[in-house]
């Protein structure tokens, strides 16, 4: 699926976001995600790590055009959580996390 509306006019700061994920929504400061990690040079988006309700784990992988795979689980509940998750996040810091795609 993909979390930006107009994905050929904007696009994702995935260093911004990877950061946002690693200190506010971490575990350790009451987030949901686990860990995630960002190398361009091996992978072209950020690998995330969420942990659901019943202690279930599921990946996100966000790419900078707002396309996410999430997989880990058969549970679309589970999913959902994981993808609401993602969306308000962005949508709390998108003034930092959006920029003009610069391909279009």
């Amino acid at each position: 699926f993909y979390i930006i509306k107009d994905k050929t006019q904007w696009q994702l700061k995935q260093i911004a976001l990877n950061k946002i994920l690693n200190e506010k929504e971490n575990e350790a400061n009451g987030g949901r995600i686990i860990s995630s990690s960002f190398m361009p040079e091996k992978y072209p988006g950020i690998n995330a790590k969420f942990r659901c309700d019943n202690n279930t784990k599921i990946t996100l992988l966000i790419f900078a055009t707002g396309a996410v795979l999430i997989n880990g689980n058969n549970d679309i509940s589970q999913y959902r959580e994981a993808y609401y998750m993602l969306c308000t996040v962005i949508h709390k810091n998108r003034q930092s996390l959006l920029a003009p795609n610069l391909l279009s």
